[in-house]
């Protein structure tokens, strides 16, 4: 299944608690007979409210995944979460709507971004080799111009200007990218791997974001390193 299931918390968890006892569409609500409907036609709940044979490896992986790969994206004043339980052969992600930079996103309809997340999320079954694809995709990660160079500044400056694009310039940094728009992901594996931090700056490209005490630093990062880091982290992962 790599098309997108549109789920509510309480519909995942309905799909969960069927493996071990199954509803039938009467004895629901509305709202969770209206979920029970869309398992069934995604293949995940038979006619008769079970998990078919044909889903129970999903439903195995989603309960206990070989490996964790989570995405938080701070977008503006709300956050935005991608989320993958990948076993030996698939994978199954979950995952709020992109928070990627699209053309003609302004620095100010960023930072003021306030939205709160959907009640409903998308849920996709997909081979495990497709899963950084799949985590790029969302996070708006592919080819791009990219601005070379590292930066360091007042950590809080940036905080600051991730909400609020009348931030000062500090000294020392291009006004150019801190008139982008911006926001800041990170990505995290379990087993534990090697983490990543990344600043997303528009036009001038990706920043991979480290701080020391009160200090920032923003290395340059290319898309294809950005790639290559998620890749190696899910190896690491799975190595230990």
């Amino acid at each position: 299944m790599t098309e997108q299931l549109l789920l509510s918390h309480d519909g995942l968890q309905l799909l969960l608690e069927s493996e071990i006892e199954p509803f039938r569409p009467q004895e629901l609500s509305p709202a969770l007979a209206e979920q029970h409907a869309r398992l069934r036609e995604a293949g995940l709940l038979d006619d008769r409210g079970r998990v078919p044979e044909q889903a129970r490896p999903a439903l195995d992986t989603l309960r206990k995944p070989v490996v964790r790969l989570e995405i938080e994206a701070a977008v503006g004043r709300v956050g935005r979460r991608w989320y993958a339980a990948m076993g030996d052969t698939h994978a199954v992600i979950v995952e709020s709507p992109s928070p990627a930079l699209g053309p003609g996103v302004s620095a100010e309809q960023v930072a003021g971004f306030a939205e709160p997340p959907p009640g409903e999320f998308a849920v996709r079954i997909v081979e495990r080799a497709w899963t950084p694809v799949a985590a790029c995709a969302w996070l708006g990660v592919g080819p791009r111009l990219q601005r070379a160079g590292e930066l360091d500044l007042p950590g809080a400056s940036l905080q600051r200007r991730l909400v609020d694009p009348r931030e000062p310039v500090p000294d020392g940094v291009d006004p150019e990218l801190w008139a982008q728009p911006m926001l800041l992901w990170g990505l995290t594996t379990d087993p534990g791997g090697p983490s990543l931090l990344v600043l997303d700056a528009g036009a001038t490209g990706l920043w991979a974001f480290t701080e020391t005490g009160e200090r920032a630093r923003l290395t340059a990062l290319p898309s294809y390193e950005a790639w290559r880091l998620i890749l190696h982290a899910i190896t690491v992962a799975y190595e230990g």
